[in-house]
This record gives C-alpha cells, structure tokens and sequence, in this order.
C-alpha cells in the first residue's frame, strides 16, 4: 500500500512524498502521526492512500502534477 502526501502552494498542488510499504492495519492518523516526526507540517498538506502505483499516477494526474 502507499500514501501521496500532497501540498498546495498558492493554487499549485505539489508532490512532498511517496510513502511505500504502508501497512494496511494502520489508519490515516496513525500515517500522518509516523510522518510529523520526521517532516515539517503544513496546513495544506494532503494524505491519499494507494493500492498500487496505477493510483499513484492517477491521484498525481488528478492534481495536475506531471510525472
């Protein structure tokens, strides 16, 4: 499983992290708690949870971010 975590900037969402291996028991919560610890918080950000990386690419197009 993975987790987009996304950021806008002045109307313009950004990509910050893929995160990989993300066990499936854990909770949105309980990502963004492991994720705080080693990153710089922003009011902006935006979690997504993938399955694979076909959903990956999907939420990145959603957003207009070019891969």
């Amino acid at each position: 499983m993975f987790c987009v975590v996304l950021n806008q900037w002045n109307g313009i969402y950004t990509l910050r992290h893929v995160l990989c291996d993300i066990d499936p028991s854990k909770n949105l919560q309980q990502v963004k708690d492991h994720y705080y610890r080693d990153f710089y918080r922003f009011d902006t950000d935006e979690f997504h949870f993938c399955n694979d990386m076909a959903e990956v690419e999907n939420i990145l197009k959603d957003h207009n971010i070019k891969i």
